[in-house]
Parts: structure tokens; C-alpha cells; sequence
């Protein structure tokens, strides 16, 4: 029978009511005796009798608004939701917040206050009156949660402030009205879902240092995408990056995924696709099950295929990397089962775990001499390593 070890019994306090619960779990086993000793926060609510459990608590954690803080521990953490009104804000030397404003009146008078730009919003949701048609965020936002300005269809356009590190899926769901969504000089990723619904939108202003993940759901239509600068240092799908050409904005980093294969914007002629030379990687699980394919090629400049790249491609017969190619990731070529040889090229560092799983019509690989290849890489698979 298994034991729970110590760490695991930190996650197990913390749903514990009382000092005497914990104490019991600390007395029935001699290796957690030492237990309380590793807390740096407190499990439980502390009163005069569980603090004396504690000698190196650096964060007081409040569990409900009957609990009283102690200014003698560095940090307090608030594990209920409170009205920024009810504290000072100027007490704190660091202040890292999760807002829910369901008041927008209250946000509008805090974002002009001297306090309120020293905070730390680490994430943010909103739901707007119907007289708030544009919107620029607090400064001090750097999270902005799944969903955020979920169906606020009053909003026409909206800003976001450089300091946002985080955006969650979904961002702008269901904001039919908006027309105009202007992502700053922030660094952060694009994410899946984040323009569903926005069937008004006319213009997209990434910042230099967007990246975007595939399905972002731009609607299908004459869309201006620009960039606050002439250079986007992410990662850009292939379709995105022909549109800011338009512009004369360069992109460093271009994908091509399941959406540009979808748009059609490759060369396909009697299964073999060719794919453009501007691209830099080939996306995770880009032609995954794709049961027509049978040859492909692949331009010098790529550098990276991504995991599941080619997995499960049942009629790929032939692939030629380029000589570009610098890392290929987790099941890249798995269940390929009609490819019978392959040649890494020399940049290549490492084949990695079940890179080739499945293959059992390969017969050669060809690699140099001091790559490494993971101990499951060829799991099924009986190809022998030429160098």
C-alpha cells in the first residue's frame, strides 16, 4: 500500500478546517513531522492557537472576511473576492490583483487614482453598460482571462495596453458590434477562438511582438490586419503574413498549419503538396491524418517541424528535408507506414521520442554521426541508422 509522501500532504492541508485536523496527520506518521516546518503560507485560518504551528510563514493566506491580517508577515493573499474600496492599497508594497468588475463605475474612478497604477492585475473581466462603446484598459492589467469581453455587443472598439502578458481563448466572443481592435506594443499570444463572432470587425492592429496560434477566427471577409511597426517578431500563420505584406510589414517567424492547408494557399497537384518558400515552421499536427498525401516538398528556410507534424500521413511514400531543418519534434513522422527511407539533415541535433513510432516499412535512416536519438524513437520500427 502506498504512502502519501510529505509534499503531497502540503496539498492535502490545504483542505483541512482546523489546527486539530492537521495536527492529526503531522502524529500519525513519523516522516511528517517536519510537515508544518515547510509551509511558507498557511493551510488553514490562523488564529492564536495555528500560529504557533507556523515559523516561516512569509504569506498570510485569508480565507474569509471574518480573518484579521497580520502585518508582521511579508505578503497577504486574498482568497475571497473583496471591494477595492475595502482596503488600503497604499499598505501594500506589492499588489498582484484577479479583478471581476461588475461595477464598471468603480473601475472608471479607480484608473484615476495614483494607487491604482502601481497594482498588479494579473487577470481581468468585464461586463460593460450599454452607453460604453470604446474602451482602453488599465495600465496595470497584464492577464486578461478566457472569454473576457464575452458578448459585449455595445462595444465598438477596444485597446489594449503594452503591459499585457497573458490573453485567455476566446477573448472576444460574441462582439458583434466591434469594429476596431488595437493590441498595442504588448508581448503575448493571439489565442485560439479570440475574434469568434466578431462579424463587424473591419481592422486588426497587432503588436510587433504578437505571436497567433491557428483558429483565431477571423471571419472570412475583407479584413485590414496591420502592425504597429514594420517588423512582428512572433510566430505569424502563413495566410496573416501574405496580408501584412500588403503592408509592408516583414514577419521574422511564419507557420503554416491545418488553416492555411484548409485555405488552399499551397500548390497541390496529384497528392503532392508544395509548400511556400517564405514559411520558417511547419505547425504542430499540420497534415496529421492526412490519408491522400504522398509526397511533399518541403523548402529550404524551414527550421522546425512541429510534434505530430506528419503523423499518421499512411500514404506518404516520399519526404526530403531541407537542409534548413533544425528541430523535429515529438512524433513527427509516427505511423508513416509507407515511407521507407529518410535523410536528417546535419543541423538536426536530435530525433525524439517516437519520432518514427509505427513505421514499419522504413528501412534506412540516414543521420550524422553524433546526434542523439531517443530511446523509444523508432518504437516499432525496424530501419537501419546509416550515417
Amino acid at each position: 500500500m502506498k504512502q502519501l509522501d510529505s509534499y503531497s500532504m502540503m496539498i492535502v492541508a490545504k483542505y483541512l478546517n482546523n489546527s486539530n485536523e492537521l495536527m492529526n496527520i503531522v502524529l500519525v506518521c513519523r516522516k511528517n513531522k517536519e510537515l508544518l516546518d515547510k509551509f511558507r503560507f498557511n493551510p488553514i485560518p490562523l488564529n492564536n492557537q495555528s500560529k504557533k504551528l507556523f515559523h516561516y510563514i512569509e504569506t498570510q493566506y485569508l480565507y474569509s472576511p471574518e480573518e484579521e491580517r497580520d502585518n508582521t508577515y511579508s505578503n497577504t493573499t486574498y482568497c475571497y473576492p473583496i471591494n477595492l474600496t475595502e482596503i488600503d492599497l497604499n499598505d501594500y508594497s506589492k499588489k498582484y490583483l484577479r479583478i471581476v468588475v461588475n461595477q464598471f463605475s468603480l473601475l472608471d474612478s479607480l484608473n484615476n487614482k495614483e494607487t491604482m497604477k502601481k497594482l498588479h492585475i494579473t487577470d481581468l473581466k468585464i461586463k460593460f453598460p450599454p452607453s460604453i462603446t470604446n474602451f482602453n484598459i488599465l495600465s496595470s492589467v497584464t492577464k486578461l482571462g478566457r472569454k473576457t469581453f464575452n458578448e459585449n455587443t455595445q462595444l465598438n472598439q477596444i485597446t489594449l495596453p503594452n503591459c499585457i502578458r497573458k490573453l485567455g481563448k476566446e477573448l472576444f466572443y460574441g462582439c458583434s458590434n466591434l469594429t476596431l481592435i488595437d493590441f498595442g506594443y504588448g508581448w503575448n499570444t493571439i489565442k485560439e477562438g479570440t475574434f469568434k463572432g466578431c462579424v463587424s470587425l473591419q481592422t486588426i492592429k497587432l503588436s510587433p511582438f504578437n505571436s497567433m496560434c491557428e483558429l483565431t477566427m477571423i471571419p472570412k471577409k475583407e479584413i485590414n490586419i496591420i502592425c504597429n511597426g514594420p517588423t512582428i517578431y512572433g510566430k505569424i500563420p502563413y495566410s496573416i503574413s501574405k496580408v501584412l505584406k500588403l503592408h509592408s510589414v516583414q514577419c521574422n517567424k511564419i507557420y503554416y498549419g491545418k488553416e492555411d492547408l484548409l485555405n488552399s494557399t499551397t500548390t497541390i497537384t496529384n497528392n503532392k503538396i508544395t509548400i511556400p518558400k517564405e514559411v520558417n515552421i511547419i505547425e504542430s499536427g499540420c497534415f496529421n491524418c492526412n490519408y491522400t498525401l504522398k509526397s511533399i516538398q518541403i523548402p529550404e528556410g524551414i527550421t522546425k517541424l512541429g510534434k505530430y507534424s506528419f503523423y499518421r500521413c499512411t500514404s506518404l511514400t516520399s519526404i526530403q528535408l531541407p537542409s534548413t531543418l533544425k528541430i523535429i519534434k515529438k512524433s513527427c513522422f509516427g505511423f508513416c507506414e509507407n515511407l521507407i527511407e529518410i535523410e536528417i539533415p546535419q543541423n538536426v541535433k536530435e530525433i525524439p521520442t517516437e519520432c518514427f513510432i509505427g513505421c514499419n516499412k522504413m528501412k534506412r535512416i540516414k543521420v550524422k554521426k553524433n546526434i542523439s536519438i531517443a530511446p523509444d524513437a523508432l518504437t516499432n520500427c525496424n530501419a537501419i541508422i546509416t550515417y
